[in-house]
C-alpha cells in the first residue's frame, strides 16, 4: 500500500511539473485528429480576414492545426522534441515561451507577409524556431555547464540565426526538398517572429532571476 501511495504521489507530481507538455501534446493531437479520419483542418486555419470578422480563436487553433498528416509529422513532432529539450524547470515559464513565440510568429506573418491572406497559417514552425533559440541559450548560458556544452549551445544559436538570415535574404526554405508538396507554403517570416518573441520572454525571465527586485532594493538602500 505504501509503495502504491508513493507511486501515485510521484505520478501526481510529474503531472503538476509537466502539465504544459501534456497539455500541448493533447491539443496537438486533438486539432489534427481529423487528418487521420479522412477530414481536413481548414476550419482551424488562421486568416487575418477571418480575425477581423471576430473569429479570434483562430489565432490559437491555427498554431496547432496542420495541413496533412505528413505536415503534422514533419512539423508537430519535432516541436514536441525541441520543447522537451528546454531545461527550464518552471512549467509556467516554458508555456510562456510557447505562447509568446506563437504571438511573434503570427504577428510577423500578418504584418510582413502577403501570402498569409491567401494561404492562411497552420503549423508550429515559428514556435519551434523560437523554442530552439531559447534551448540553445539555456545550454550556452547555464551556470555549471562545461566549455563543451557552452560551445555547443552558442554554436546552435548562431546556426539558427544564420538559417533565419538565409531565409529572409533568399526567400527560400533550405529544407524545401522535404516538403513533397504536402506541407503547404512556408511563411518564412514566421520563423523570425517566433525567435524574437521567445527570446523576449527568455530575457525577461533571466533578468528577473539574475536581478530580483528584492536584491535590487537592498542594494539601493546600502548605497
Amino acid at each position: 500500500m505504501m509503495e502504491r501511495a508513493i507511486s501515485a504521489d510521484g505520478i501526481a507530481g510529474r503531472l503538476r511539473h509537466d502539465w504544459d507538455r501534456w497539455l500541448l501534446g493533447a491539443l496537438l493531437l486533438a486539432f489534427n485528429l481529423p487528418l487521420f479520419l479522412g477530414y481536413d483542418t481548414d476550419r482551424f486555419a488562421f486568416y487575418p480576414g477571418l480575425l477581423r470578422q471576430g473569429r479570434w480563436w483562430l489565432l490559437f487553433t491555427g498554431q496547432f492545426a496542420h495541413i496533412t498528416w505528413y505536415h503534422f509529422l514533419l512539423d508537430g513532432l519535432p516541436f514536441l522534441l525541441v520543447y522537451c529539450t528546454l531545461t527550464e524547470r518552471n512549467s509556467f515559464r516554458r508555456f510562456v515561451y510557447f505562447f509568446v513565440a506563437g504571438i511573434g510568429s503570427v504577428a510577423a506573418a500578418t504584418l510582413f507577409s502577403t501570402d498569409i491572406a491567401q494561404y492562411g497559417l497552420r503549423g508550429f514552425s515559428g514556435i519551434t524556431y523560437g523554442i530552439m533559440a531559447v534551448s540553445s541559450l539555456e545550454l550556452a548560458l547555464a551556470r555549471g555547464n562545461g566549455r563543451a556544452n557552452r560551445t555547443i549551445g552558442l554554436s546552435l544559436f548562431v546556426l539558427l540565426l544564420g538559417l533565419i538570415a538565409f531565409e529572409l535574404i533568399t526567400g527560400r526554405f533550405p529544407f524545401e526538398f522535404l516538403l513533397f508538396h504536402m506541407a503547404g507554403r512556408p511563411i518564412l517570416i514566421c520563423h523570425a517572429g517566433g525567435v524574437i518573441g521567445a527570446l523576449c520572454a527568455y530575457l525577461v525571465f533571466r533578468m528577473r532571476t539574475e536581478f530580483p527586485a528584492g536584491r535590487i532594493r537592498r542594494e539601493r538602500l546600502e548605497v
